[in-house]
């Protein structure tokens, strides 16, 4: 008998043609590096000087005779900027400042997923994401070159004269990148309304509005404020949180399924779209890896994500108010009283080295 899903491990294709996610002219160093090793008869190609370059991202490696090369990459920044540009076109640390705005901001499960960071006059809340994506790394043999374009500009003097540029870019024809990742479950399944973890997601004191909004955006919320534990965990302090029902976890799985499979970066001269995509769900995190072809389930249309269905790993055990309560008591005062013992220490310190400074005063005017 299986046991509980832990993890979902996913692999996300994609296919696309042309540059979308560009670096620095910095590049230019390691590029002219990568030529010269792979230089043919002396005559080297595509050598770049100057600054007017545009550079695709890329993984640089070397092969058995220590020559240069790369793959072109997908940055996971610009992964996770375009799975959730519609949700979060941009953010804003002002939001933080204005109680209502904020809290129909983060009351959704683009926020939930993505994660945040926000910071008002007496908190800062937090929340990490739960979807580990890596860079998309080119998977097909395509080559890219650099190449010269102009850009027209206005006129600048009375004579037929115009503000033309020239530069470089790196571009490329139909390309193949692969991004593997995870969602994180035990992270999906809770949210601190606690200060003692520097996870501090939620102010307590606003949990009935922000019940009120995330069940339009979450219908199957229903959950409520409690002492948890991790399960297993050595820590035996309680937090004070949300932890989310089963089938709000899936809820939440399903809209993560969703963006990646409407996954698009649509640019002037080029793009890149979803292709394909996969999912594990990891029983036995020893068994249930990467490497293994085993278990490997394939995603092609919404009916997919809509048939998804499984019990999460409980990983959050909910301790009763009133121990929790009297167990931070117990904690508290201890610790108060080895800040009283240390404050009590350094007093008694500061005492007998004053001691000694006047005795040894006495001392030299006495010898006068």
């Amino acid at each position: 008998m299986k046991k509980n899903v832990k993890n979902v491990l996913i692999k996300l294709n994609i296919e696309g043609q042309g540059i979308v996610n560009f670096d620095s002219n910095d590049q230019s160093y390691i590029w002219n590096k990568y030529v010269k090793d792979n230089s043919e008869n002396g005559i080297i190609k595509s050598y770049c000087k100057g600054s007017n370059i545009q550079f695709a991202k890329k993984n640089w490696y070397k092969d058995e005779n220590e020559k240069l090369n790369y793959k072109i990459k997908i940055s996971s920044d610009c992964i996770r900027h375009n799975l959730y540009k519609d949700e979060i076109p941009f953010q804003s640390p002002n939001i933080g400042y204005f109680k209502d705005l904020l809290l129909n901001f983060i009351a959704t499960p683009a926020l939930l997923t993505r994660g945040y960071l926000f910071t008002e006059k007496e908190n800062r809340y937090k929340r990490s994401t739960c979807l580990n994506i890596t860079d998309a790394e080119q998977v097909c043999n395509a080559e890219s070159n650099i190449e010269v374009f102009s850009r027209s500009g206005e006129k600048i003097t009375d004579e037929i004269l115009k503000d033309n540029t020239f530069f470089y870019k790196e571009t490329v024809g139909e390309i193949k990148y692969q991004a593997i990742g995870n969602i994180d479950l035990m992270n999906l399944q809770f949210l601190s309304t606690d200060q003692v973890f520097d996870r501090f997601g939620l102010n307590p004191d606003y949990f009935n509005i922000y019940k009120t909004i995330l069940k339009r955006n979450l219908p199957t919320f229903n959950s409520e404020l409690g002492f948890y534990c991790i399960n297993g965990s050595s820590n035996i302090m309680p937090e004070y949180g949300i932890k989310f029902s089963n089938e709000d976890v899936l809820y939440l799985i399903k809209y993560i399924f969703t963006k990646l499979l409407s996954f698009d970066i649509t640019h002037l001269k080029s793009y890149a779209k979803f292709s394909s995509l996969e999912y594990k769900l990891v029983y036995d995190p020893i068994e249930d890896t990467f490497n293994n072809e085993n278990g490997w389930i394939s995603i092609k249309n919404r009916k997919d994500i809509e048939d998804i269905n499984f019990i999460v790993e409980d990983f959050y055990v909910e301790k009763t108010y009133e121990d929790s309560i009297n167990l931070r008591k117990k904690i508290n005062e201890e610790v108060e009283k080895i800040k009283s013992e240390k404050r009590a220490e350094k007093k008694a310190k500061a005492a007998n080295n004053k001691k000694k400074k006047d005795e040894s005063n006495i001392e030299s005017e006495n010898e006068e």
